[in-house]
């Protein structure tokens, strides 16, 4: 048995999963090859695969205690620059994208930093 699921337009990645280990993670792109493999190889494995899209929030919320250890070993200058790095690119995403909503979550992500009020 194969369950798919069907991209949302915010996905940005397929991964194919069997029972709860992850066996690919793929762009895209590359959804309905990842669903015609998943169909050509089910009767070989007995728990059903599922073809899972998903996002960045998707990525972070499966990886935020990873994130949250990785922040919290830079050094103080390593935290300045990634916060200026951070800054500088919602300022460029808020001047030149064209998707409202990324440019909306820019902003927010600029408020959250104090940068703007």
């Amino acid at each position: 048995m194969v369950a798919v699921l069907e991209p949302e337009p915010q996905d940005r990645w397929v991964k194919t999963v069997i029972g709860t280990r992850c066996l690919t993670v793929q762009h895209i792109s590359q959804y309905q090859q990842a669903v015609a493999w998943a169909v050509s190889m089910a009767d070989q494995f007995d728990p059903p695969l599922h073809i899972v899209p998903f996002d960045v929030n998707d990525l972070v919320k499966l990886n935020r205690h990873r994130l949250e250890r990785g922040l919290a070993l830079l050094t103080p200058d390593e935290q300045h620059r990634l916060r200026q790095d951070v800054v500088t690119t919602c300022i460029a995403v808020m001047r030149d994208c064209d998707d409202p909503a990324v440019r909306s979550e820019a902003y927010d992500v600029l408020l959250k930093l104090g940068v703007v009020k």
